[in-house]
């Protein structure tokens, strides 16, 4: 799909300036009990970034900060944390000092979402590989994760009085807007994908409407919050067997005609699809666990009849073999 003329104007005056890279830091999470280290952790709350980097952890629980890269163009600035999951569930809540987008890059062992509660899922447009997520300055966000090992996220951070121009005309309506969270929207994808880190998100509109007040309109997702938790967990919790698409749309009480639809429209996958996925990712904890661990048996473990069919999974879901796969994060 051809870009629209804003995106290529964007990409033009981008490219006149080079980022500054800040570095690279390495976090953890302080022990229960054990003293904060300034200046990376300052009391009373956890705090994972230098003030230069805008970033504040407010509080965790079974989730750090591991590795941070930063960089910087004049009024913009790119944060890329690593967040390793030591517990599951486990969440960690992030604020920033102005707005911010923010991408999941990168997931491996699970699947995350952004939330405002550690207990509760939002009512967002989409929880499948792609969403992106609004945030408005000062307002706090969770990352939280039922099954995960770890996932890296691109967060861009506006600085609107910084910028002037096209930059500013475009930024403005984001500078503005309140929070939202797991959505699409063709503004916020074309931005996130230029701002250098987001290459796979492709800048084509997805039905969410940007309007000039900064607020946001699209139709409902049939499937989601509370109920989309209720089908998930049921799918997790019978990773081996295909459960029966008239159950599954009793827990979300819709009709089963519509169900599928549904469930591909917030997830971005069939049911059937969904459950592969989550013992691919399965495999991929215990892969990060054990590297060592012979192939046969992270088949038996994940369900998977055999290496072969582990295998082929494997490489329908993340595009390359389990060996390879824990070869590239060696």
């Amino acid at each position: 799909m051809q870009q629209p003329p804003w995106i290529e104007r964007y990409a033009r005056i981008l490219g006149e300036t080079s980022p500054k890279r800040k570095g690279r830091a390495g976090l953890r999470a302080r022990r229960p009990g054990a003293a904060m280290k300034a200046p990376l952790l300052r009391s009373p709350v956890q705090r994972a970034i230098s003030e230069t980097s805008a970033m504040t952890v407010c509080r965790a629980r079974g989730v750090r900060i591991d590795r941070l890269s930063v960089d910087e163009w004049p009024g913009i600035t790119h944060l890329a944390p690593t967040l390793i999951w030591e517990t599951e569930p486990g969440w960690i809540e992030l604020a920033f000092d102005r707005p911010a987008l923010c991408v999941v890059a990168d997931e491996a062992g699970g699947r995350c979402d952004l939330r405002r509660d550690p207990v509760r899922r939002v009512d967002g447009d989409f929880f499948g590989s792609g969403h992106i997520s609004l945030i408005a300055g000062s307002t706090p966000v969770i990352v939280h994760a039922a099954d995960m090992r770890r996932a890296r996220l691109d967060i861009f951070l506006l600085a609107h009085t910084q910028l002037a121009g096209e930059l500013a005309e475009l930024a403005a309506p984001i500078a503005g807007a309140a929070s939202r969270l797991m959505t699409y929207n063709s503004l916020l994808h074309g931005c996130a994908s230029l701002l250098g880190k987001c290459r796979h998100v492709a800048a084509t509109p997805f039905g969410v409407k940007m309007d000039a007040d900064g607020t946001t309109s699209a139709r409902p997702p049939s499937l989601s919050g509370a109920a989309l938790d209720a089908v998930l967990d049921c799918l997790r919790g019978e990773l081996e067997d295909n459960v029966a698409v008239a159950r599954l749309a009793a827990i979300a009480g819709l009709p089963p005609a519509s169900f599928g639809r549904a469930f591909r429209a917030s997830t971005g996958l069939s049911p059937q699809a969904w459950q592969m996925d989550a013992r691919v990712r399965g495999a991929q904890r215990l892969l990060l666990d054990d590297p060592d661990e012979p192939l046969i048996e992270i088949a038996r473990l994940a369900g998977f009849s055999d290496q072969s069919h582990l295998t082929r999974a494997f490489v329908r879901v993340m595009g390359t073999t389990p060996t390879e796969w824990v070869r590239q994060r060696s």
